[in-house]
């Protein structure tokens, strides 16, 4: 009898491994490992930037406490990327107006974005991704050097930034400049940005969001509901005096906002 083995045909094994997001708890993910090498890593860069200064508390101020948050970052297939953790404050003490005023993160916006690709399709170059290991408070100015025409682009969506240039050597100086200055980690080529799924070829971009509306579908236990080519009717008349209450409103809300 002949045997697949005996021919050395063997199937392929696929071996993927779980972690649980954890709760706020850090003494429970320093018993990791894993987890206790990105809290290391996320806590060391804190101190390279100078993040705090250890005070006595001024009479008639209040200390506000602060978490750990853990999370576990996916690819679009649903294979675990990386483990993720920040160290945050608890800012659900502070009263707005009061003892909080204003909060501010960079967040570009989604035409930029689309220029960006636009850019990258049409002169075939490619385009990197990093991640700032924590936030940062920028308190200088960054002045920028164009040679020979060329222009480094620069899209930062709070803790993700991604860079692009005419010249992949000027791309990689660019982010090493930037890895001079603050902790990040170099994720290499474009493959998934906001809820996005990128792959680039020499045809150009092919943009997929079938994660986030499997997730979006998931939450919402619409996994199982049938498939239209119109979700609603578009004369449908709504009225909020007629008919059922929702049970749930805020799912709802959740819903369209996702949307």
């Amino acid at each position: 009898m002949t045997t697949r083995s005996k021919h050395g045909i063997f199937k392929t094994k696929v071996y993927t491994i779980q972690y649980k997001e954890l709760s706020t708890n850090i003494h429970v993910a320093l018993e990791y490992p894993d987890w206790r090498d990105v809290v290391l890593s996320e806590y060391n860069a804190l101190l390279t930037n100078n993040t705090w200064r250890i005070v006595e508390l001024p009479a008639g101020m209040k200390a506000i406490g602060c978490k750990w948050l853990f999370k576990v970052k996916k690819n679009a297939d649903g294979s675990v990327e990386r483990l993720k953790t920040k160290l945050v404050t608890k800012g659900y003490y502070q009263i707005s107006s009061f003892d909080l005023m204003d909060t501010f993160s960079p967040v570009v916006q989604f035409s930029t974005v689309n220029i960006m690709l636009s850019l990258v399709v049409t002169y075939n170059w490619k385009i990197r991704q990093v991640d700032v290991n924590n936030a940062l408070k920028l308190d200088f100015s960054l002045f920028v050097r164009a040679n020979d025409g060329m222009v480094t682009y620069v899209a930062v969506y709070v803790d993700n930034i991604l860079v692009t240039k005419s010249s992949q050597e000027e791309t990689d100086q660019t982010i090493h400049k930037l890895q001079e200055k603050f902790s990040l980690k170099d994720l290499g080529q474009l493959k998934f940005f906001l809820g996005i799924e990128v792959h680039q070829s020499n045809r150009g971009l092919f943009l997929s969001q079938i994660k986030f509306v499997t997730k979006l579908l998931h939450n919402n236990q619409l996994l199982d509901g049938n498939h239209t080519s119109t979700p609603m009717v578009t004369s449908t008349m709504l009225s909020k005096h007629e008919g059922r209450t929702l049970s749930d409103p805020q799912q709802y809300s959740r819903m369209v906002g996702a949307l």
